[in-house]
């Protein structure tokens, strides 16, 4: 069974359209996350407290069909589906007030040991983490995996990390990427378009002080998007985009 989250949409999660952010959307999907994982001891506060490990996110692909809007109630339904090997498979739903289903999300986590940085086997932790093997939100999309096949770079801007980008494994959060992207991509386009979908593969950590460099290719209504860590030429997120017209 799906775990719920009931919440309503604030000011402080929306654009200047009063519509609910991609990268807020992002950070409640995760949120729900954890509080599904705390009922069986598997949040990361507590596998950092008590076994010096960690969940990262690996690949997470999110599709807009609607934006819901202050000052609405939305519910987010999370779940299992895989918890073996190196990955943990997790989906979610967004529904709307008339309870229809306006965004889904599909994600890989990994389990780290935080001395040695490196992925573990979730068959270390005795866990009872009911699955939901045969229920998916995507039957045509992986997580993390896209074609990168769209053209030159031809947009490049430059970012320092902050401390007010780091997360609690004291790197960059997973969610600062996308609001990154927003941040730089220019306004005019974000004032006539908007994210129908996205899919982000995370291929490494920043941490404070690193500066990088965001990467943009637009083909039509598809973009990729790449950071990368300008001293070690290092490429630590790759995200494909799709936009369409504002409505």
């Amino acid at each position: 069974m799906a775990h719920r989250e009931e919440l309503k949409v604030r000011t402080s999660d929306c654009d200047k359209y009063l519509k609910l952010e991609a990268s807020s959307v992002l950070d409640l999907f995760q949120e729900s996350a954890g509080r599904d994982c705390l009922q069986y001891s598997l949040d990361s506060p507590t596998l950092i407290r008590e076994k010096n490990l960690t969940w990262v996110l690996t690949g997470i692909a999110l599709k807009f069909n609607e934006y819901p809007t202050w000052p609405t109630n939305v519910k987010i339904d999370t779940w299992t589906k895989s918890f073996k090997g190196f990955k943990a498979l997790r989906d979610y739903q967004l529904f709307n007030e008339d309870n229809l289903s306006v965004i889904e999300g599909s994600s890989i986590w990994a389990l780290l040991d935080i001395d040695s940085r490196r992925p573990i086997k979730l068959e270390s932790l005795n866990n009872n983490i009911k699955l939901e093997e045969d229920n998916h939100v995507f039957t045509d999309i992986i997580p993390g995996k896209f074609d990168k096949l769209i053209g030159d770079y031809n947009s490049v801007s430059e970012i320092t990390v902050n401390k007010s980008d780091l997360d609690i494994n004291n790197h960059v959060s997973n969610i600062r990427y996308l609001k990154w992207l927003f941040t730089y991509l220019d306004d005019n386009y974000i004032d006539d378009m908007e994210l129908e979908l996205v899919n982000i593969s995370y291929r490494g950590e920043s941490i404070l002080g690193d500066n990088l460099s965001l990467k943009t290719s637009f083909n039509g209504f598809k973009a990729l998007h790449s950071f990368v860590n300008k001293k070690t030429d290092k490429e630590i997120c790759l995200m494909s985009t799709t936009w369409r017209k504002r409505g």
